[in-house]
């Protein structure tokens, strides 16, 4: 399951191309105004799996145990990931403590190396405020086993839902020493639709993220929650299901430096809120939501699992657009063919004036006054041509 969030602005990174869902995924529903390859949602199938109908309603309930993962409020157990240091008396691995609590008791999640490990500078390893942190070599890879543990006994704890990020991914200057993540045991992932990684699939069981743009120490995230859209573009989160651990390879191209390159990773994400938040379900005669945009079903019926809701915030823009379009007094903009929200915000990123007026939308003079005065509003009859285009 891949699920893909659209961004306000127009992409200039290079992405793949989405895969064609599986028959078993039943419908999705997206909004009117946003053409083929433009969708606020994006499902794709994990490495090896299909999405069906049962793994739909477990990922349902998965979120009503999930587990968040916070590691501005851990603490180091241990730092020496391969005998590398910088604690050289501490076993050969790094123990993040207290990141979450399961029934009861405390978790630690343990990191270790299966592959050898090369390093420039250890002293990076550890804790980076909101972050985990891991220093790579350029020019080499390590295989690594995250693991999720009884912070009492250290014996692995399988938990019904967890989610994990890695951000920041990107190049040194010239686009040398290239971040890359390969990563496997997850159910689905979240990006934004629009994003500056090159993401594979590798084999049968496992994905790779590759970073495309040259990063500076400017652009470095600070809270996994708050990211930005340049910093979401070089994002993605995990979502695991009943394992305690998995498996993840850093790489990053040469040549050699003497400082590497740093991984960064959290648990939850601003990508996944609030997708995966508004969890509705009900029976087929009195279902208990609707959702005002994006709705993915579950399965092959809706009501057998509940609706995935995106809701979308409200806002003067919505209602503004209703006006000068003619529509009926309580419309919903978002919703309504050739009008293009985004989903965070709620503020008008497209009108596909053509679609609208096809649907039953008009534009007198006045109307055509109040188009000129919306800013920052891609306004075409197709979505390839600018707003001050349309208006010439």
């Amino acid at each position: 399951l891949h699920i893909a969030r659209k961004e306000s602005q127009a992409s200039t990174a290079k992405e793949q191309g989405p895969l064609p869902p599986p028959p078993s995924l039943g419908t999705v529903k997206t909004h009117p105004g946003i053409a083929t390859g433009r969708m606020g949602m994006e499902l794709r199938s994990m490495p090896g799996t299909c999405f069906t109908a049962v793994l739909g309603a477990m990922l349902l309930a998965s979120y009503a145990e999930s587990i968040e993962l916070k590691f501005d409020s851990s603490n180091l157990l241990a730092n020496n990931l391969g005998g590398k240091g910088p604690v050289f008396t501490d076993d050969p691995m790094i123990l993040y403590g207290d990141v979450a609590e399961f029934e009861g008791k405390m978790l630690a999640l343990r990191v270790t190396n299966k592959s050898e490990y090369s390093v420039a500078n250890s002293a990076f390893n550890g804790l980076s405020g909101m972050f985990g942190e891991i220093n790579v070599q350029s020019a080499s890879s390590v295989d690594l086993t995250f693991c999720l543990l009884d912070q009492d006994t250290m014996d692995p704890v399988a938990v019904d839902h967890f989610d994990f990020t890695f951000v920041d991914l990107d190049t040194g200057n010239n686009h040398q020493r290239v971040e890359e993540v390969v990563a496997s045991g997850f159910v689905g992932d979240f990006t934004l639709m629009e994003n500056d990684l090159l993401i594979t699939d590798v084999g049968d069981i496992q994905r790779s993220y590759k970073a495309t743009v040259v990063g500076t120490l400017v652009d470095n995230p600070t809270d996994p929650m708050a990211l930005t859209n340049a910093q979401m573009r070089k994002a993605f989160t995990l979502m695991f299901m009943g394992t305690p651990c998995f498996d993840v390879t850093f790489l990053v191209s040469g040549p050699a430096n003497f400082f590497g390159r740093n991984f960064l990773f959290a648990g939850s994400s601003i990508l996944v809120e609030p997708l995966c938040k508004d969890i509705c379900t009900g029976e087929p005669e009195d279902m208990s939501c609707s959702c005002s945009n994006f709705c993915m079903e579950m399965g092959t019926c809706c009501p057998d699992f509940g609706e995935f809701c995106l809701p979308v915030p409200e806002n003067e823009e919505q209602t503004e657009v209703v006006s000068i379009f003619g529509l009926p007094e309580g419309t919903d903009a978002c919703m309504f063919p050739g009008i293009t929200c985004d989903v965070l915000t709620g503020s008008i990123v497209g009108l596909d004036v053509l679609t609208i007026l096809e649907n039953g939308g008009t534009l007198g003079g006045d109307g055509m006054r109040k188009l000129q005065g919306l800013e920052g509003v891609d306004t075409a009859p197709t979505v390839d041509i600018t707003f001050d285009e349309f208006l010439e």
